[in-house]
Parts: structure tokens; C-alpha cells; sequence
């Protein structure tokens, strides 16, 4: 194992620190040189050592294990594992040979979880693909009266789990959830995690969001006692409570922006109920966003989970939410291994744009952003209330629907969907007052979207834009949408190709004063002088290109001359958006001043004219995500392919029962390899494992015996012979083989030596693979 190159490196560092942060590290390994020279790149304060070194925790935040971690010296790397939990840093980073999951297992059995924002170093469709992975760990808070041990949290793990002390692509499909919930929660939000159960994921919505707070709720007594002790110190905007989620009618109407309630309406008896209760509890424009089991059904049409009280499938999800919500998004998500599309890899993917089949449906709603509330709406883009609201956000003054602002106006905030987009836009164009905020906001928005289309901005949307712009000015939100659509028609106008309607209205964009509502307004008056100077030069017009050139400069100038509490709304408490683009009024104005600068070379040298004018940061921005866009493009490609070489191993796979009966001696393999990651070199030491056996009879009692003689312990057997269900051998429950998916075990041992080829079969078809999720158990008489 070798360290990476220092851009790997420093890519790595990256995605670490915006997982856990930085602080005083301390990287062990041979292999550490880059690494360590990307941390300190990066300003972080790190040395490189030995375990020793950290003996005091108080010295290190973070350990750093580079290349130690390898199975190929496995006792040396558990042994140095030891050492290194025992400093019990705020976090623990390991770059590992092998396979994530015995690494994580072994992790997980020291008094360590996974970080909660361990996806940030590798997604999670990327899992599936990782070759040296990248793990990250946090230690299990000390003291904890209940859920220390593992073993403690064995008898309610059918229906909670702490995912972060899970390994697998099981437990990986629910964090995963969450980290795709994060990019539906805004700055400021109160959000409510309804059914958070042992409140793993809403910590990690504390921790990966700009929340103001978030609220854990769930029925269990005892699971909301672990979160609390577990999660919620960590954070003063993290809390929990138990509370029944069939009555939610006692909390305040509008108190939340955001709720977030994955695998919970197939548990509830009324889930009308509760999504009506969920809109009551969301201002205007807030989210809904939840996750059901797709059809998760057995052989005999029934869900095998005794705690589902309903079936859902992707139309029955859409219609319910549809009957409370804007529905927003639907996405599907795979984990495989599994019940339903066992073979299928760890994938989260838009339903919109793809029609593959899922293992869950989660599906995002939006309440209808319309009417006022008494919470303003101003207080979300600020860390605390100031005395005076800047113009920028004081929408509550200048909007009849504020609420719009976070579902139509804002970007990075308003709803991602295109076609819910265009559905608020055309609703408020139309039944907005005539000259309003509201409607200046739906009119430019429409144009934008007609401007990315073929067809271009119709003749409506443009007459509407005249009118509007005809009216006066009610307030300075109305004038900053006069000066964007002015400067959105002009842009129309040079794609239909009618430059004389551009430059008219270009520069009746510029005639507008920005400063009326804000100087983060300059970037639609300078830019449109930079296309006016542009258009003139290439009509050989240079006095002109050099008039529009310097009243862009003029225009940046005036606007940067403006105290800078007009760009960051408080010099204590600034706004995230103010001086971020403040740095596109400098960057356009520096394309202004390089085409004055450029003019004597207008004539002989036009290539090079264009080549400066276009070499800004805008430019360059958009060139990469066009080079991103490209390598989707080509990632797709490549997963589509690599999609149709898994469904001819599938096919190959289906081979091999026909070599079972032509006598191939494959039980003498099976016997060699048997279930060697569990009865290996490591299984004498104490691990937390979800082992069933099955078959009843001597060798099922054997195999008992012989995984207990290694600490290992024994979630259940199963056995075909049905007057043996619901039997207990020694205190282990015997179960229907075709409950054995419900129960999220991690391996099978076969030991039943009749009947063995039709019981692999069987586990085949529910979803099993031999070698990885079962096979054949020894026995004396066979190992004689």
C-alpha cells in the first residue's frame, strides 16, 4: 500500500475536513509523507509519529493511520488498532487495504461508530467501487448508561438500529438517506426528524446542514434515551423527545421548515394523518421528505415485517404526498443484499431521469409557498434578528407572498424541480397584483426558463415583461425585477439574434439604479455593459465599446463605494451570500477593464480580444461545469455498461447449478472456504455478529456449539420443517427460512448435510450469494 500523490491528497484532506474539521493531527504510517504535507497544506496543524506520541488526547484531535491497516500483517495492524482507540481522539481517520466492512466491524467493537458524515469522503455509490478505502470514526461518548456495548442494542435491532455503529450496505442505505436529505434543508431551518429512533440521523442533520435546530421525535421511551445520551450533547440546536407521531395536533402551526421522516408511514395506521399534521407543522415553502420499502412482499404476496402496516409502491408514495404536498422529487435507492433485488449495488439516483426498479422510494414535498406567518421570513438568511432588516431580505415589507422567496425566487433555496418551477412561476405570474414583487419574481423566472429551451422567451412572456417594466417602481424589490428582466430580454434578444432590441434593452437595464435595492444588484448593470462594449467592438465601433466598457467600471466602482454593511446586511453577523457575490461585480468589471485595455489590438488581433474578455472567473466556472457535465455523461456511460457485464455474470452465475449435476465436487470447496471471515484468525475475539444456522438437527447443534466456543453469537436457526417454527434449541428461536431477510443477518451457516444443494438454491432465490452471505458448516464427521 502506497500514500497518494499530493492532488489525491489534498483531495482527500478536503473531504475529511469538511466532514470532522480540522485540529491538532497526528498521522502514523510509513506511507504518510503526502498526507501529511496536504494537512499542513491546508493549514491544519499536524506531525507525523507514532501511537505513542498521543498518549495524551488532550494533544491530538485527530489520528490519522496511513497504510497501517493492512490484512496482509493483520495482527500487527489489530494490535495497533487497540493502542489507537484506547487514545479515544475526537476522530479517527484510516486509510485501509481490504474490505470496508471487517475493517468498520472491527472499529465498531472498540467503542467506536462511524462518523456521521463519513459519506463525505467517499458518496454513497461510490462505496461499492473503493479500492483502499477512506474511514472515518468518532468514539462512542463515554459514560453512557445504556447502549455502550453492542450487545445492548441485539434484542430491539429488527426495529432500531444505530446505523453508525452498523457496517454493510444495509446500514449504508440509511445514513445515505440522510446525507441526501441535507441538500433539501436551507440555512436557518427548524427541522423535525419524525421517528428519528436511535437519532443517528439527526445528528448528522445538525452536523452536515445550516440548521437552526433539529427536533428528534419517536414513540420508544428507551430509543429516544439513547439519542439523548448518545447525539444530544452534541450540539446545543440538537434535542429529542418521545412523542406519538399519530397526534401531532398539540405542536404549534408553522414551526418547523423542514420535516424528515424515513420508514415511517408503512408503520403507521393512519398516514393521511400524519402528512396532514406535517403540512399543518410547515411554514409556506417548507419540506416534506420521506422514504418508504418498495413492494417488499415474500413468496406469498405478504411483507414478512410484522411492524408494517402497509405496502408501498413508487404511484401509491406519489399519490399520498400529491394529496398534501407540491410533490418536489421522487428518487430511488438500492443497497442490495437484500430481500428485493438482492444483486443490485448501493445507488441513490433521481426517479425522474432514470426507470430502474428500487428497494426504497423517498420522495420530497413542498408545501405551498403562499401567505404570511408570523415567524419573518427575513430571520432565516441571518445567524440572530438584527434592529433594521436590509432591503436585500425584507420580503416580509416587499413581497405579498415573502414565503416565495425560499420556493421560487432564491437560488440554492428555491425548489430544484424544473417542472414544479415553472408550475409556481406561471401560477404567481398570473394571479400576483399587477406590478408586484411577487409577480416581477414569477415573470423573470418564467423568462429564464424559456431562455434555456429552444423555442427561446415567447411573445407572452415578453409583452408581459413590457408591461411590467412600464409600471412604477412600488418598492425596491419591483425595481430590482425591472432591472433583471430588462437584462434577461436583452439577453433573449441576442439569442433570437435582433441586436438592435438587445441593445435597447441592455441598456435600459443599465439606466436602472441598483443601488435603489442593493449593490449586489451591479452584477446585471456591469455585465450588461460589458455586453454592450462587446457588441459595439465587433461593429467596429471602439469609442463605443469604450463608453460601455467604462460605465461598467464606473458601475462596479459606485456600487463597491457603498458601506459594506449594504453587502453583508451586519459587519458582526453577515449574511452568507452578501461578499461572495460582491466578487462578481469585481469580476465582471475586470472583463470591462481588460477589453479597454485590449482595444488598441481590437482591430489586428480579435482572437486575442475574445480570449481576455472571456478569461474570468465566470468563464472559467462555466467551463468546468461544462467539462463536469461531459464526465457524468461519460460516468453514465461506463455504469451502463458495467450494469450489462453484472447481468451476463448473472447469467453465468445461473451455470452453476448444471455443474452441481454433472458431479463437480464443489461441496469439498465449500468445505475448504467455509465462512473463513467468520471462524478466521480474529474470531476468538468478541464480536458483534448476526450469525443464523441453518438446520435443527445434530449438525445444527454442533454448529451451535462451535460458534459459540468462539464468541460468536447465534441470532436464530431456520429449518423447513414447519412443526419446528417458533421451537427454541438452547434459547435461540427457530424461525421460517422465508423470514431470515427481515432479520439483517451477516452471514449464513449451513448445516444441514440432507437436502443441502435445495437449501442453497433457496437461499439463492432470497436474495443470497454463496461464499459471501452463506455456506456450507463443517461438520466432525465431515471434517474426519
Amino acid at each position: 500500500m502506497t500514500g497518494p500523490a499530493l492532488p489525491a491528497a489534498l483531495d482527500r484532506v478536503d473531504r475529511v475536513l469538511a466532514a470532522c474539521g480540522g485540529g491538532p493531527t497526528l498521522v502514523v504510517g510509513d506511507d504518510s509523507g503526502m498526507t501529511l504535507r496536504a494537512l499542513r497544506q491546508r493549514g491544519v496543524p499536524a506531525r507525523a509519529g507514532g501511537v505513542d506520541a498521543c498518549v495524551d488526547a488532550a494533544l491530538v484531535d485527530v489520528i490519522w493511520l496511513e497504510g497501517v491497516l493492512d490484512p496482509e500483517a493483520e495482527a500487527e495492524a489489530l494490535a495497533l488498532l487497540v493502542r489507537v482507540c484506547a487514545c479515544r481522539p475526537r476522530a479517527l481517520v484510516a486509510s485501509v487495504s481490504g474490505r470496508r466492512d471487517e475493517w468498520e466491524r472491527r472499529v465498531l467493537r472498540h467503542g467506536w461508530r462511524k462518523h456521521p458524515l463519513y459519506q463525505q469522503l467517499a458518496d454513497y455509490a461510490a462505496l461499492d467501487g473503493e479500492t483502499e478505502p477512506l474511514l472515518l470514526f468518532e468514539p462512542v461518548p463515554a459514560g453512557v448508561t445504556w447502549g455502550g456495548p453492542l450487545d445492548d442494542l441485539a434484542a430491539g435491532r429488527d426495529l432500531h438500529m444505530d446505523m453508525l455503529r452498523e457496517a454493510g450496505r444495509r446500514a449504508d442505505a440509511h445514513v445515505a438517506r440522510y446525507m441526501w436529505a441535507r441538500r433539501f434543508v436551507r440555512p436557518g431551518d427548524r427541522v423535525l426528524d419524525a421517528a428519528c429512533g436511535l437519532g443517528y440521523g439527526s445528528r448528522l442533520l445538525v452536523d452536515g446542514t445550516l440548521a437552526d435546530s433539529v427536533l428528534g421525535l419517536d414513540v420508544d421511551q428507551s430509543a429516544i434515551a439513547y439519542a439523548a445520551e448518545h447525539y444530544g450533547a452534541a450540539s446545543t440546536r440538537l434535542s429529542y423527545a418521545v412523542r406519538d407521531l399519530s397526534n401531532l395536533a398539540d405542536l404549534p402551526d408553522a414551526s418547523f421548515d423542514a420535516i424528515v421522516s424515513f420508514e415511517t408511514v408503512e408503520h403507521l395506521g393512519d398516514p393521511e394523518r400524519f402528512l396532514a399534521g406535517c403540512r399543518r407543522l410547515l411554514t409556506p415553502g417548507g419540506r416534506f421528505v420521506c422514504s418508504v420499502p418498495n413492494e417488499w412482499l415474500d413468496e406469498r404476496g405478504v411483507d414478512p415485517n410484522p411492524h408494517h402496516l402497509h405496502v408501498f409502491d413508487r404511484a401509491r408514495l406519489e399519490a399520498l404526498c400529491g394529496r398534501h404536498f407540491l410533490l418536489e422529487h421522487v428518487f430511488g435507492q438500492t443497497a442490495g443484499g437484500g430481500m428485493k433485488l438482492s444483486e443490485a449495488g448501493r445507488a441513490l439516483w433521481d426517479a425522474s431521469t432514470r426507470t430502474d426498479e428500487a428497494e426504497w422510494w423517498l420522495a420530497v414535498g413542498m408545501t405551498p409557498p403562499f401567505g404570511q406567518v408570523a415567524d419573518p421570513v427575513a430571520t432565516r438568511w441571518l445567524p440572530e434578528p438584527i434592529a433594521e432588516t436590509p432591503t436585500v431580505i425584507a420580503f416580509a415589507r416587499d413581497y405579498e407572498h415573502p414565503w416565495l422567496v425560499r420556493a421560487l425566487v432564491s437560488i440554492g433555496q428555491r425548489t430544484e424541480s424544473a417542472a414544479l418551477l415553472e408550475r409556481l412561476a406561471g401560477h404567481v405570474a398570473e394571479e400576483a397584483s399587477s406590478g408586484s414583487a411577487d409577480q416581477g419574481a414569477a415573470l423573470c423566472v418564467r423568462a429564464y426558463r424559456q431562455l434555456s429551451t429552444a423555442e427561446g422567451v415567447t411573445g407572452e412572456t415578453n409583452s408581459a415583461i413590457e408591461r411590467y417594466c412600464g409600471l412604477s417602481a412600488a418598492n425596491p424589490h419591483v425595481a430590482r425585477w425591472h432591472i433583471s428582466l430588462r437584462y434577461v430580454q436583452g439577453l433573449a434578444a441576442l439569442t433570437a439574434g435582433d441586436h438592435a432590441e438587445a441593445a435597447r434593452t441592455l441598456a435600459a437595464c443599465v439606466d436602472g439604479d441598483p443601488l435603489v435595492f442593493s449593490p449586489l444588484l451591479a452584477t446585471k448593470t456591469v455585465s450588461a455593459c460589458w455586453l454592450l462594449g462587446w457588441m459595439a467592438a465587433q461593429a467596429r465601433d471602439l469609442p463605443g465599446a469604450a463608453r460601455w466598457w467604462r460605465a461598467g467600471v464606473h458601475h462596479a466602482e459606485r456600487a463597491l463605494h457603498r458601506p459594506w454593511s449594504e453587502l453583508m446586511a451586519d459587519r458582526d453577523r453577515p449574511v452568507l451570500f452578501g461578499l461572495r457575490e460582491a466578487t462578481l461585480v469585481v469580476d465582471l468589471a475586470s472583463q470591462c477593464a481588460a477589453g479597454l485595455h485590449l482595444l488598441p489590438h481590437a482591430a489586428e488581433r480579435p482572437g486575442i480580444l475574445w480570449a481576455q474578455l472571456s478569461d474570468s472567473l465566470a468563464h472559467r466556472l462555466e467551463a468546468q461545469s461544462r467539462a463536469f457535465g461531459q464526465l457524468e455523461r461519460t460516468a453514465r456511460s461506463l455504469q451502463s455498461a458495467a450494469e450489462d457485464a453484472w447481468q451476463r455474470c448473472q447469467h453465468a452465475e445461473a451455470l452453476w447449478p448444471r455443474l452441481d449435476a454433472a458431479g463437480i465436487e464443489l461441496e469439498c470447496l465449500r468445505s475448504q472456504s467455509s465462512i473463513p471471515w467468520v471462524l478466521g484468525p480474529t474470531a476468538s475475539e468478541p464480536a458483534y455478529l448476526r450469525v443464523a444456522v441453518f438446520g435443527t438437527g445434530q449438525g445444527g447443534r454442533e454448529a451451535l456449539a462451535r460458534l459459540r466456543s468462539h464468541g460468536i453469537g447465534i441470532d436464530c436457526f431456520a429449518d423447513n420443517n414447519r412443526s419446528r417454527w417458533n421451537d427454541r434449541i438452547d434459547d435461540v428461536p427457530v424461525v421460517d427460512p422465508s423470514t431470515l431477510p427481515m432479520r439483517h443477518l451477516d452471514f449464513i451457516a449451513v448445516a444441514s448435510t440432507p437436502g443441502r444443494d435445495a437449501i442453497f438454491a433457496q437461499l439463492r432465490a432470497l436474495g443470497y450469494q454463496p461464499g459471501r452471505d452463506f455456506d456450507a458448516m463443517p461438520t466432525q464427521a465431515r471434517r474426519g
